[in-house]
């Protein structure tokens, strides 16, 4: 029923929106809206899990993000997604930042492997979206890629400097060792062996045994055939440390729940932190002390710095551009139909 309703209540080819130059049709306004109540759901469902809610069965059209109705906000989403593919194609246009043969390849790479592995083919044709129409989709929303290298990039014309890279990873995020338990399904006495089993690890660091060797150790009594390398590695094309792990807090794109616990302690120090469903035996490490970090996570630290800046410039192009929806098309468009295919029975 839902296929029909997205797929046959408009005409192929129908323009849903406008602006400036730029025309984007009814399909391609669903895949944004599709897109646009993805997001939504997340930010219920953190806030649920901030407040303590369960979220197993919630009834989204009910409740408000940021005291707009969930049904409005993402159907504003879905416009400022518009806003953003339009206006990141106006200003590189402007600044004559070009889509190159590797970047079509790597957009259409994604999106393929997007449709075919992970479950879009069914989730976007379901709300009435070709795969030509998320394919176009995706290859738009590159040009945000393109114009933040051009302008941020290394080699951009307001690269972000090194001395605010070096900033941002030492003040932003940890670099730590870790053997984390998930205490989940496990029997009261289990955890307490667990407890102590980590406690005869944190004994041995403290006592000047290498995390390295209590990696090992710890496989080998999990049962592992062949414990994890820690041969190290040379600080450039690979971490010195191969089973460290960079984090950072809520907001940042390497999330982890106990980070503010992490930055209390001393570089080396070590500790067992016990966080929800798991129990976590941490070595705080001195994440400036490996160049590998600095290198890789190199794109990654310029959107620390740049933060929503190239989107907002993005939004306000749009804006000089000037947005017309063409209402009845976009009307036909209902948050409620948005349908998951997993979901139905």
């Amino acid at each position: 029923f839902v296929v029909t309703l997205f797929a046959r209540c408009h005409k192929k080819n129908e323009t849903a929106v406008k602006i400036g130059d730029y025309k984007f049709t009814s399909g391609y306004y669903s895949c944004a809206l599709v897109f646009a109540d993805i997001e939504g759901r997340n930010e219920v469902n953190e806030q649920f899990e901030k407040d303590g809610k369960d979220t197993t069965d919630i009834d989204y059209l009910k409740q408000k993000i940021d005291g707009t109705s969930y049904e409005k906000w993402v159907k504003n989403k879905a416009i400022e997604i518009l806003k953003e593919n339009a206006g990141y194609k106006a200003l590189c246009k402007e600044k004559g930042f070009k889509m190159t043969a590797d970047n079509k390849s790597t957009s259409e790479s994604y999106a393929n492997s997007n449709w075919d592995y992970m479950g879009y083919a069914d989730l976007f044709t379901a709300n009435g979206v070709s795969k030509e129409t998320y394919l176009k989709f995706t290859l738009d929303s590159y040009y945000s890629q393109i114009y933040f290298d051009g302008i941020y990039g290394k080699d951009g014309t307001n690269p972000i400097s090194e001395e605010e890279l070096k900033t941002t990873l030492k003040d932003k995020f940890c670099l730590i060792d870790r053997i984390s338990v998930d205490t989940t399904d496990l029997e009261d006495e289990d955890i307490v062996a667990k407890k102590e089993q980590l406690n005869g690890y944190l004994e041995k660091l403290n006592n000047g045994t290498s995390f390295a060797d209590i990696f090992v150790e710890y496989d080998l009594a999990e049962g592992k055939e062949e414990a994890r390398n820690v041969t190290p590695g040379d600080g450039k094309e690979s971490p010195i440390d191969p089973n460290a792990e960079v984090v950072g807090d809520s907001e940042s794109s390497m999330p982890c729940d106990y980070y503010d616990e992490i930055t209390a302690m001393q570089i080396d120090e070590n500790k067992i932190i016990e966080a929800e469903n798991e129990l976590v035996l941490v070595k705080r490490l001195d994440i400036m002390s490996d160049g590998y970090y600095l290198t890789q996570y190199d794109e990654t630290l310029r959107s620390e710095v740049v933060g929503d800046k190239a989107d907002e410039e993005a939004r306000k192009k749009a804006d000089e551009l000037g947005v017309t929806e063409i209402k009845k098309a976009v009307n036909l468009f209902k948050v409620k139909n948005i349908t998951y295919p997993e979901q139905e029975s």
